[in-house]
């Protein structure tokens, strides 16, 4: 997944350097977005994984969490596949369908749409059914016309834009990790090391990847202005005000 402030190309050199002063242990990712740099560590150390974003949470389950698919994933997947795309609310509100926004194009929104409803129908269990949707959340992004982001859509569809959704199993790098949904500064947890990489500017990754989260909520709202912004949290990292306070919480607390 294209992310800003991703250290997946920096990882092997992070990963490196603390292996030589903590060769094992529990290494804990406090912010970890969507887990390149805990997909390094994933082999020799045992992981806490967090991030205060649902989509970021729901893509940590999938690469690291405890449930492992079955041997009917790949026919579900090929179901999902194979279903007739259907306008919904992604569709309504993200593709020029009924919308000026061009997130997506028609037939990618309305498979978005298809596939949402449909997983909630075949998924067997709670597990189950947030693994499907991590898999969805890669598949919308590949196709996804934007730059990188979500803050605003490009005016022209881009060449993989116009590529048809296709969602397909993904690299699972280890079944044994914690993984969290919370606020950094209040989580509880006990480790041997704690990488700390939280937002470093004024742009919210709930405002910069609001689509993300919509299509994990998937539920009904009012998008708002021009890019569709519904209602989202606000970190205190971002805010000029705020942060030093929140730096100082969470070093005195670690």
């Amino acid at each position: 997944m294209n992310y800003i402030g991703s250290k997946r190309k920096l990882a092997p050199l992070i990963y490196n350097y603390i292996n030589e002063i903590v060769p094992s242990g529990i290494f804990c990712d406090l912010f970890a977005g969507t887990g390149a740099v805990s997909e390094k560590f994933a082999s020799n150390y045992d992981l806490i994984v967090n991030d205060w974003e649902l989509y970021g949470y729901y893509i940590n389950l999938q690469k690291f969490g405890s449930y492992v698919p079955d041997k009917y994933l790949n026919q579900k997947l090929e179901y999902l596949n194979s279903l007739t795309p259907e306008a919904g609310f992604i569709a309504a509100n993200y593709s020029t369908y009924e919308s000026e926004r061009m997130y997506f194009t028609e037939e990618n929104a309305a498979i978005i749409d298809t596939m949402r409803f449909e997983i909630e129908e075949i998924a067997e269990g709670q597990s189950e059914r947030r693994y499907l949707i991590a898999l969805l959340l890669e598949a919308s992004d590949k196709v996804a016309n934007v730059a990188s982001v979500y803050g605003a859509y490009l005016k022209n569809f881009k060449d993989s834009a116009k590529k048809r959704l296709v969602i397909k199993d993904l690299p699972k790098y280890c079944s044994t990790a914690t993984v969290y949904n919370e606020d950094a500064n209040c989580l509880d947890v006990s480790g041997d090391v704690v990488y700390l990489d939280p937002p470093y500017n004024t742009r919210h990754y709930g405002a910069n990847y609001h689509m993300l989260n919509t299509i994990v909520r998937y539920n009904y709202f009012e998008p708002k202005g021009k890019t569709g912004l519904p209602e989202y949290k606000k970190s205190p990292y971002c805010s000029k005000v705020k942060i030093t306070a929140a730096f100082e919480d969470l070093i005195k607390n670690l």
